[in-house]
């Protein structure tokens, strides 16, 4: 039993799974696209609840596409109907099982005191040296980005400032930005 599953591997898949069909969507408009990326965001949550921090600025990114119609309404409801209705089932099933106040307890108030009481993790100058490359490149993207790009890089960027501002407790918290940051460093080095 060496090899350890941590929930932060499958998080991390269906996130990058979710931009993935989410880029797909954009490109050729068909719902299942679109269908498959928001199930996969509502998967990657049940993993590990610390994506909210991802959630929060890319939802508001639907919310800005769906009121400019770039996507339909009904292709977004019918979207989020499939996660809407596991969520519920997932909490009825906890209501039923008297897990659900474990859950609220163990998942949210604990993480709710850690936040109060854990002071933010320490970068190290390597840290520092890649958020500052990470920044400049997600810079030029928004300067130099066209349509999906520079959408993208401005959720990447309301990410890394709602990221920053979290305390964390665990250096592995840092497992999703350090993905996105070498998407960030690619795509900027190829734009520059």
């Amino acid at each position: 039993q060496f090899l350890a599953v941590r929930p932060d591997n499958p998080m991390l898949f269906f996130m990058l799974a979710g931009i993935y069909f989410f880029i797909r969507y954009s490109q050729k408009h068909t719902p299942r696209d679109l269908i498959i990326s928001y199930a996969s965001f509502f998967l990657s949550f049940c993993f590990l609840q610390k994506i909210v921090l991802f959630l929060i600025p890319f939802g508001l990114w639907q919310g800005y596409l769906i009121a400019t119609k770039r996507i339909p309404f009904k292709v977004a409801i019918s979207a989020l109907i499939g996660p809407f209705l596991c969520g519920i089932g997932y909490v009825l099933y906890l209501i039923y099982q008297g897990d659900f106040r474990d859950y609220w307890e163990l998942n949210w108030l604990l993480n709710l005191y850690w936040f109060r009481d854990y002071q933010v993790y320490m970068m190290t100058l390597t840290d520092k040296i890649y958020l500052a490359l990470y920044l400049c490149f997600l810079g030029i993207i928004l300067i130099k980005g066209r349509g999906l790009i520079r959408q993208s890089a401005a959720v990447l960027m309301t990410y890394t400032v709602l990221f920053l501002g979290t305390p964390h407790p665990h250096p592995c918290y840092f497992l999703p930005q350090a993905v996105f940051t070498a998407v960030v460093l690619g795509l900027g080095f190829g734009m520059y």
